[in-house]
Formats: C-alpha cells, sequence, structure tokens
C-alpha cells in the first residue's frame, strides 16, 4: 500500500469514527443542544483535531446526512431500474423503503427536521455541504423518475410538480416517523390510545391516494 493510499484510509476510518461519536452526541443531547467539544470528547480527539475533519455541526450533520442517504440511493436504484412496475407502484414502493430506513434512524430522521428548520445561513460552498446537496438531489431524482412515468402511463396525476410534490412527501413521512418514535410521550399527552405503528403506512396510502389518477390504483399498489 502506497503511502498516499494509506493516509486516504487512516483519513477515512477517523471520519468514520468523528461521525459515529456525532451520531451518538447528536442521539443523546438533540443536534441543537449538542456541542463539538462534546462530539470531540466522545471521539476521543481534541477539540483541534476535531475542526481538521469538520469545522462546525453543520458539517457534521451534513456528513452523517450524506452517509443516510448513499445508504437510501442504493435502496432506491433497483426499485426505479424495473420496468415492470408502473408510476405509482413504484413511488409507493419507494416510498415504504425509504420509510423503513428512516424508521431504523428517528433521531436522525428528528434532527433533519431540526437543521432544516433551524433558519440559520448554510456555507453552501463546503465539500461537505456539496456532498449531501448530490446525495440529496440523486435522492430527488429517483423519486421523480417515478412520479414521471406515472404521469406518462397515467396512474398520477399529470398536473403535479415532482420536485414540491417531494417537498410536500418528506416532511410529512419524517413527522410521523417522529411520533412513531415518541408514541409513548403522545400518548400521554393525548390521554389517547393511539396505533402509532398505523401512522407511516397510513401516511403513505394517504398520499398515494392523493396523487394517483384512480384512487383505487393506489389500493392495488399497496396490495
Amino acid at each position: 500500500m502506497t503511502v498516499a493510499k494509506r493516509r486516504r484510509l487512516e483519513r477515512e476510518q477517523r471520519r468514520a469514527l468523528i461521525l459515529d461519536a456525532a451520531q451518538k452526541v447528536f442521539d443523546e443531547h438533540g443536534l441543537a443542544a449538542a456541542t463539538m467539544e462534546q462530539v470531540a470528547a466522545a471521539a476521543e480527539l481534541s477539540k483541534g483535531s476535531l475542526y481538521l475533519h469538520f469545522r462546525s455541526k453543520d458539517e457534521l450533520f451534513m456528513g452523517l446526512a450524506a452517509d443516510v442517504l448513499a445508504e437510501v440511493r442504493a435502496v432506491l436504484a433497483p426499485i426505479a431500474a424495473d420496468e415492470a412496475l408502473d408510476g405509482l407502484t413504484m413511488f409507493g414502493n419507494m416510498a415504504t423503503a425509504y420509510s423503513e430506513i428512516a424508521m431504523s434512524r428517528p433521531n436522525t430522521v428528528r434532527n433533519s427536521l431540526i437543521w432544516h428548520a433551524g433558519g440559520d445561513m448554510v456555507d453552501t460552498e463546503t465539500d461537505g455541504f456539496l456532498s449531501y446537496r448530490r446525495g440529496l438531489e440523486e435522492v430527488l431524482q429517483l423519486f421523480g423518475s417515478a412520479l414521471l412515468r406515472g404521469q406518462k402511463d397515467g396512474t398520477i396525476r399529470p398536473e403535479l410538480d415532482p420536485l414540491i410534490t417531494m417537498m410536500q412527501f418528506w416532511p410529512s413521512l419524517a413527522g410521523a416517523v417522529v411520533m412513531t418514535h415518541n408514541s409513548e410521550e403522545m400518548q400521554r399527552r393525548l390521554e389517547r390510545a393511539i396505533e402509532h405503528s398505523r401512522l407511516v403506512p397510513g401516511l403513505i396510502d394517504i398520499f398515494l391516494r392523493g396523487i394517483a389518477i384512480c384512487p383505487d390504483s393506489a389500493m392495488e399498489s399497496e396490495s
């Protein structure tokens, strides 16, 4: 192994270690309350060493998000490549697959909502942000391909704008994931029994009915 390859491998390993530590800190303290000092301590690094790899909490979060987006792309790509599926069924299959990944990472989903709602100016020129945006664009394109296919094959309403449709779908799904994860607390606050396991699949069903030309076809795509 050359010196350059060894250094690159060491840097990738250090990056993974830092992101793992950041995930634990964000899960424990929440994105807003977590600090770079806490991440450095969890990674057993000095704060200066941490800043050599990530300059801010934004960059840490975007690194975590980029890794999740890569996993999402790997799961969605085979669905998008299935030429036997109509657009509505393809979108439904993608939504279900994405929801399963989201349900396995509820804290990441919650932190993503917090990050997007924060209102802070993010440096859009950093390598971390550009990597995150590329990953997000690729996921949006995969979902968009399903919507466009459905508009061509007559299963999805032709007047829908794919990007706006995704901007409506993603936060709705994220909210349902967070509510499901916080089911005990939500039930305590409402003082009512709720079948929280139905929130995410029910949301996907409602959304499919909303974008379908024929709502009955949405039921078939779910079956």
